[in-house]
């Protein structure tokens, strides 16, 4: 530890919240769903392109 960390009282002297950090709201609300997938579907979903893809396939069905 540090002699600016010890006099601050932090146990590191990295990281920490900084103001407007973080990522940024899109506007959409968005759920997190888990799906278990076999090793060979989760690598055919990433060459597909991944969650992007899958939401482009979700709003063609609408």
């Amino acid at each position: 530890m540090t002699d600016s960390a010890k006099k601050n009282g932090k146990t590191s002297g990295r990281g920490g919240a900084r103001p407007n950090s973080g990522p940024k709201p899109s506007g959409i609300e968005r759920k997190k769903v888990t799906v278990y997938l076999t090793q060979q579907e989760h690598e055919k979903l990433k060459a597909l392109g991944g969650s992007k893809w899958l939401r482009e396939m979700l709003a063609d069905q609408s």
